[in-house]
């Protein structure tokens, strides 16, 4: 009698077991699927989470992996039955809309029609059901048929502003721009979102009746000085180029803001930093104006004399009088307002006129010494003008008192500012290495280049690659570092005559090849384009092999094209493409192919 009990007991024990037993497995399944898919065995992965799935249907976590993994592989025929057996376990409006993607994609568009009009049906006042179901519809890229699932969920919702984030991007998607211009401004009114509506309306610029209709309901919506749509006009006007207008409505908005000249000063910063050089200088202008209880007044002013001095640019030419002139702006700024950042920076401009347009570098120096000597001017901006004091001394060929300059850096500032030592002791390598010193050159070098990475380290390191790559070569490395200096003072002939040399002392060296295409954009540079092309071909004539071969034709096509020799340059540019397939010029070279076509503007 007691063995019998027993056995029952055990028998019933082990029962209890099996639910418990038979869920280890299930996990211990799941997280080898789990494997599977993170390794991208998803035909693995769909075996098991299938099998999963068939033996739980409603367990959602097994459902949506098989379905996944199958999206993964495509094979979209061998979920459906699964998708059949949940539909007939629980009806549910999300699995309904899926059963009917499946479908689709399968070929049986006529029976997924169907079960999305039943899913619709089903979906009565439920939001996500809505959702659900055209997400499923533009999956197959049914974006007509995701538009009227929205619309129904609106007309059903009771809501007419609801789904017009989505409505905007379906729209944009078919091409009905009028809507999709609608639907974005409902979203504008709701989250007031710029950057959010800004990207949409940006796609929607697409032609001038789409920019037209923009442009009618923007200045419609921001009659009455609705702040939100009068910033959403002035953008699209800045975006038009309508720079006279984007500021008539910048005033507007900074008035009806009260802003005191916020608004505009960021449009007159914004102007200037992408070359809008008119309508900065119209934004600046208007902030002078108002005078000294304007608070942006001194900005204004500053931004003012940035403008003239941008449009000097790269040239040159500019006449002495000219850059005295804008060295009388800043000063002026100085003398009405004194101790203060912007003072600072005012000299700091006029230091680099003074040294790099007028050759001035006594009187740069000087202002420079003002800065790193002020008691109100911040540490960095006085490290600045020590490092920038160092390299006029550089550039006036005083190479014993740039030296200095670096190591007075070094000890003023380098202990609390590490980005100052870095910048002064590679300023000192350099000067090793514009003096001829290639050894003690790199080897300073390459102690700054086992720095993290940063732009010094990185400068480092490829200084440290030629003179590594070149150390056969003493007397041309010693010319290089001289190149190099007399790149930075902008002596151009005698920069072209040590180039030469160079290559007479290393013309069987890679350094030698490289001197040509140096001297070929120096002629460039100096518009002495016959020049350019003569040095660029004569590397590809005396080396057929060299590797700089591609950068050779980039420069010839560029040269043909500025001498509007369009089959020469289109030839060069072929030419490119066809010798150097893995050339870093490639992607440049077919958009000038396809400028040169006239494909694009």
């Amino acid at each position: 009698m007691k063995l019998l009990k027993f056995f029952v007991l055990a028998t019933i024990c082990a029962m209890l077991a099996l639910p418990a037993q038979s869920q280890n497995t299930n996990e211990q399944k799941y997280k080898l699927a789990e494997s599977f898919e993170k390794s991208g065995d998803y035909k693995g992965a769909l075996r098991l989470y299938a099998e999963l799935a068939e033996s739980n249907i409603l367990n959602e976590n097994y459902f949506n992996a098989a379905v996944r993994s199958a999206k993964a592989l495509n094979e979209f025929t061998e979920i459906i039955p699964l998708i059949e057996k949940r539909l007939k376990t629980r009806e549910n409006v999300g699995v309904r809309a899926l059963y009917a993607e499946m479908l689709w994609r399968t070929g049986s568009s006529e029976q997924a029609d169907g079960e999305w009009a039943k899913a619709l049906a089903q979906a009565k006042k439920d939001q996500k059901s809505y959702s659900d179901i055209a997400e499923t519809q533009i999956a197959v890229k049914q974006f007509a048929k995701a538009i009227q699932t929205f619309e129904k969920g609106r007309e059903a919702l009771g809501s007419t502003d609801l789904f017009a984030d989505e409505l905007s991007q379906l729209h944009i998607a078919v091409g009905n721009y009028d809507k999709a211009i609608y639907e974005a401004l409902i979203v504008f009114d709701k989250t007031q979102n710029f950057q959010l509506v800004e990207g949409r309306l940006s796609a929607l610029m697409v032609s001038n009746e789409s920019k037209e209709h923009i442009r009618k309901e923007l200045e419609s919506r921001s009659s009455g000085e609705h702040l939100g749509y009068l910033r959403l006009l002035s953008w699209f006007l800045t975006m038009t180029k309508e720079f006279d207008r984007a500021l008539e409505i910048i005033i507007k908005t900074d008035k009806a803001a009260n802003s005191q000249g916020y608004e505009v000063y960021t449009f007159a910063e914004n102007a200037r930093r992408d070359n809008h050089l008119a309508a900065a200088e119209k934004a600046y202008s208007y902030l002078i104006d108002q005078g000294k209880k304007n608070p942006y007044s001194i900005h204004a002013l500053f931004g003012f004399a940035q403008v003239m001095e941008k449009r000097f640019g790269t040239d040159t030419s500019a006449n002495p009088k000219a850059y005295n002139n804008l060295i009388e702006r800043y000063r002026s700024i100085i003398r009405d307002y004194p101790n203060t950042p912007q003072a600072d920076e005012c000299r700091y401009r006029i230091a680099t006129i003074q040294a790099e347009r007028l050759s001035d570098f006594d009187g740069a120096i000087a202002e420079l010494k003002i800065i790193s000597e002020s008691r109100t001017t911040a540490p960095q901006n006085q490290a600045n003008a020590v490092l920038y004091s160092a390299k006029i001394f550089t550039l006036r060929g005083d190479l014993t008192a740039a030296n200095d300059t670096y190591k007075m850096a070094i000890k003023r500032f380098g202990r609390n500012i590490p980005a100052v030592q870095e910048q002064a002791q590679y300023g000192i390598a350099e000067l090793r290495y514009f003096s001829g010193d290639a050894d003690s050159a790199k080897t300073l070098f390459a102690a700054l280049s086992s720095a993290k990475n940063t732009d010094v380290a990185n400068k480092a390191i490829e200084k440290v690659i030629v003179l590594e790559q070149n150390k056969d070569y003493n007397r041309a490395l010693s010319l290089l570092g001289r190149a190099a200096l007399l790149d930075l003072q902008k002596k151009t002939d005698s920069l072209k005559a040590t180039y030469l040399e160079i290559i007479r002392l290393a013309e069987d060296a890679d350094l030698g090849e490289q001197c040509f295409l140096k001297i070929a954009a120096l002629e460039s540079s100096r518009r002495n384009y016959d020049s350019t092309l003569f040095y660029a071909n004569d590397l590809m004539s005396k080396y057929p092999e060299t590797i700089h071969g591609d950068e050779a034709l980039i420069t010839i096509g560029d040269t043909y094209n500025i001498l509007n020799k369009k089959e020469l340059a289109m030839k060069s540019y072929i030419d490119l493409l066809a010798k150097y397939p893995r050339s870093i010029y490639l992607g440049a070279a077919r958009e000038k192919i396809r400028r040169l076509r006239g494909e694009i503007n």
